[in-house]
């Protein structure tokens, strides 16, 4: 069994703000269009998202070296463009994980599942505050992970959650 971290989601915050148009004219890999979206997109990967307050969010991110690296170039760019900025604040807001349990899921045995084959190819099922996307190759998405640590307990929920939704009884 195997646990691939999909994407992470991160939100954070300079003490400061920002006008987004002179850092789309002087930092590079800025797009800012404020009349479609209120903040400045920055691809890196991942991808930043810039608001005229001060506050960001972090998209697209596998590792939180990844994380590290989108604040680091961010403040570096910023920096040479005449901001003064300090180290954000930031926290992990969700993580989407990929579980592969190398062995094929009947479906049709998950009692609680939300499973409609000509909608979705896969059965849903919500657990303590996640949900999961279980496929019947044994692969599962597993949505709304809140912390790193929870990853390193993955394989255990996600086997746990399977196997009592196999044996439930209506």
């Amino acid at each position: 069994m195997t646990v691939t971290l999909r994407n992470m989601i991160v939100s954070g915050r300079f003490n400061r703000t920002f006008n987004l148009e002179e850092v789309a004219q002087k930092v590079p890999r800025v797009r800012y269009d404020p009349w479609s979206f209120s903040g400045a997109f920055i691809r890196l990967p991942p991808t930043i998202i810039l608001f005229e307050n001060g506050k960001f969010n972090i998209v697209g991110a596998h590792t939180l070296q990844d994380v590290e690296y989108a604040i680091s170039w961010l403040m570096y760019h910023l920096s040479r463009a005449g901001y003064e900025v300090s180290e954000p604040t930031w926290q992990l807001r969700n993580c989407v994980a990929e579980v592969n349990l190398n062995e094929p899921i009947n479906l049709d045995e998950l009692k609680h599942a939300v499973y409609v084959p000509e909608q979705f190819p896969g059965a849903t099922v919500r657990a303590e505050g996640k949900t999961l996307q279980v496929f019947s190759s044994g692969k599962v998405i597993v949505l709304g992970i809140k912390s790193l640590d929870e990853l390193q307990h993955l394989e255990e929920f996600v086997r746990e959650v399977i196997e009592s939704e196999r044996t439930r009884t209506e």
